[in-house]
């Protein structure tokens, strides 16, 4: 029996509000079929959440959505609260992917890394408060990939993920920030190397669910097969990829 993997549909902002919705009519009843025996989750972006979400009721779809507020309610222009993304029926949520990341080029941006990292550690505990599963986005870029500080840069995104009261185990997507949209993809055995990691340090945390890794960086259908040979991955989180109904229909069959 092949391994079942969880499959998470990032639509970024490929599609409008008018566009999200006739896409899932048009393919409602494919998609309805390609989750019948595996686990697919579709993110789109936030106005059309509650239209899709009375839309994929009763099918085997899961919803997610992009990013969310890291409190549930205060001055947070722009953004969506977890306790909206509720009450709209969402199950997961993206946080920390690397398109709203800070990528430091110079020492000077540090402190804002390290911020960075407690603010989407802040918003994954508003997002388990809800009952929301959160996708986690970590890795690294180019220069710290040539500076071999891959491990590094994981280390210090997840430690503040680690230390939280983890009610929900996390998802964890690893994307290196160099693959993504660029059709370079790592090696099986340079990711494999970075899941194992990313496994390991959540060994510590006091609960009976183990932490789910995907890989998400120019996954096609040409690609994917070699992917799912990598026996320590869970997953996938798939970009433009996925707003191809036949494409996403090749990755996950």
């Amino acid at each position: 029996m092949s391994k079942k993997f969880l499959y998470v549909a990032n639509w970024k902002t490929y599609f409008s509000y008018t566009q999200s919705l006739a896409w899932l009519k048009k393919n409602k009843q494919q998609l309805d079929s390609i989750g019948q025996n595996n686990e697919l989750i579709i993110c789109p972006s936030f106005i059309p959440l509650q239209k899709l979400s009375l839309a994929l009721n009763k099918t085997n779809i899961k919803l997610g959505a992009q990013d969310c507020a890291p409190e549930l309610t205060g001055a947070y222009t722009g953004q969506v609260s977890a306790q909206s993304l509720k009450d709209v029926c969402c199950s997961y949520c993206i946080i920390g992917h690397s398109e709203q990341r800070i990528h430091p080029t110079t020492h000077s941006l540090d402190s804002m890394v390290v911020h960075e990292n407690e603010i989407i550690a802040q918003k994954a505990q508003t997002l388990i408060s809800q009952n929301i599963s959160p996708i986690i986005c970590v890795g690294e870029c180019k220069l710290e990939r040539e500076q071999k500080k891959t491990q590094q840069v994981i280390k210090a995104q997840l430690e503040p993920i680690v230390a939280l009261d983890l009610k929900i185990m996390p998802i964890i997507a690893y994307e290196p920030i160099w693959a993504i949209g660029t059709g370079q993809t790592p090696t099986n055995e340079q990711i494999s190397k970075a899941i194992d990691f990313i496994k390991k340090s959540f060994q510590s945390v006091n609960t009976q669910e183990e932490v789910l890794v995907l890989y998400g960086g120019s996954i096609t259908s040409e690609n994917s097969n070699i992917l799912k040979k990598i026996e320590n991955l869970d997953g996938f989180l798939i970009g433009k990829a996925s707003t191809d109904i036949q494409e996403l229909e090749k990755i996950v069959l």
